[in-house]
């Protein structure tokens, strides 16, 4: 995880949601409603920099197998204070 490989043993570290700068959209599909079953949550992490310390991700929201939101380019950013 980016703790351990960026900040290891150090307990003054926290997550920028977005990183600066960083462009990002999402697109929705749907919602969730009382008759569904089932909430997935995915991330699949395209890029990592570290010098930047952050990731960039493609996430997804899937009810019942279908994907209703999605992020596009989203990021965190490491930060020790």
């Amino acid at each position: 995880d980016a703790i351990q490989r960026w900040a290891p043993g150090n307990p003054n570290v926290h997550f920028e949601a977005m990183t600066k700068n960083q462009k990002h959209s999402w697109v929705y599909r749907g919602q969730v409603i009382p008759k569904d079953n089932k909430v997935t949550v995915m991330a699949e992490i395209k890029q990592i920099d570290d010098q930047e310390q952050s990731v960039i991700a493609q996430g997804y929201l899937l009810i019942d197998g279908r994907i209703i939101y999605q992020m596009i380019d989203f990021s965190i950013r490491l930060r020790a204070t």
